[in-house]
């Protein structure tokens, strides 16, 4: 696995190997503002080098998608998944810069568990706003069922977090 990288206060730190999730939660909890970048070639090079001289592999396929040609494939696949997830609080989704739209309700982020979904775009779109936790999962049992139904092409594949 070649880790992504964390970024915070001039920072970058491999996530898992530099940095801990305790340690990522306890700057959340301070106010930093975290971004992710992607890995680089080097990092890359580093991990297949260990699995081919210390782990004894004798050949790795690598699959790398630009970004233009893996936007092709995310909206083609848009229509055809369905991905949902609720979350305790939307404190963190905010603080990362994941979900803009939600920043607006930051004042409420401890009463409110939202329910998101990628929309059609493969952009984030918030679907509902519960109250508690039962009823969180009873929207997603809902949207999921849902969509199964609607499903012309006998869609089984369904994401729930």
């Amino acid at each position: 696995m070649v880790p992504l990288y964390l970024n915070f206060d001039g920072k970058s730190l491999k996530d898992g190997l530099e940095i801990g999730l305790e340690e990522v939660y306890s700057e959340l909890k301070a106010g930093k503002v975290i971004k992710y970048s992607t890995s680089t070639i080097k990092d890359f090079k580093l991990v297949y080098k260990d699995l081919l001289d210390k782990q004894g592999f004798d050949i790795i396929y690598s699959i790398h998608l630009s970004s233009l040609l893996s936007a092709k494939i995310i909206g083609k696949l848009s229509g055809s998944i369905s991905f949902y997830a609720s979350f305790e609080n939307f404190e963190y989704i905010v603080r990362g810069g994941r979900a803009p739209f939600l920043s607006r309700f930051a004042g409420k982020a401890s009463l409110l568990k939202p329910i998101v979904a990628f929309n059609k775009e493969g952009k984030l779109s918030l679907k509902k706003f519960c109250f508690n936790k039962k009823s969180s999962i009873d929207w997603l049992y809902h949207l999921s069922r849902k969509d199964i139904l609607a499903s012309l092409d006998n869609r089984t594949r369904i994401g729930l977090c």
